[in-house]
């Protein structure tokens, strides 16, 4: 487990997915965007940094283990806003540099 990945847990989520969020922070885990651009595909996860801090509602939206009627788009932008955040919250504990 990276210092990312350990981080996230129990912090509040950042995606906040409106409609979907639990608030939980119990439930709260670092979640990879996946994408080929990032070097994820066939079994290979992103790099930690590309991610977010997301309780278990918010990820299983990301990762469509639910269905939702939110656009796919109008989720990416709510993590997106969280990846940033994450990163601001990363940074301020001293984890990644400024």
């Amino acid at each position: 487990m990276s210092k990312i990945t350990k981080f996230a847990e129990g912090q509040p989520c950042t995606i906040r997915l409106p409609g979907i969020c639990n608030y939980d922070s119990t439930t709260s885990v670092w979640h990879h965007i996946n994408s080929v651009r990032w070097g994820a595909g066939r079994g290979h996860k992103a790099p930690d940094v590309c991610g977010a801090i997301g309780c278990s509602a918010c990820g299983d939206v990301l990762d469509r283990r639910v269905k939702t009627t939110l656009y796919r788009d109008y989720v990416m932008l709510h993590v997106y806003a969280g990846h940033m955040e994450s990163l601001a919250l990363l940074v301020k504990a001293g984890i990644l540099p400024e």
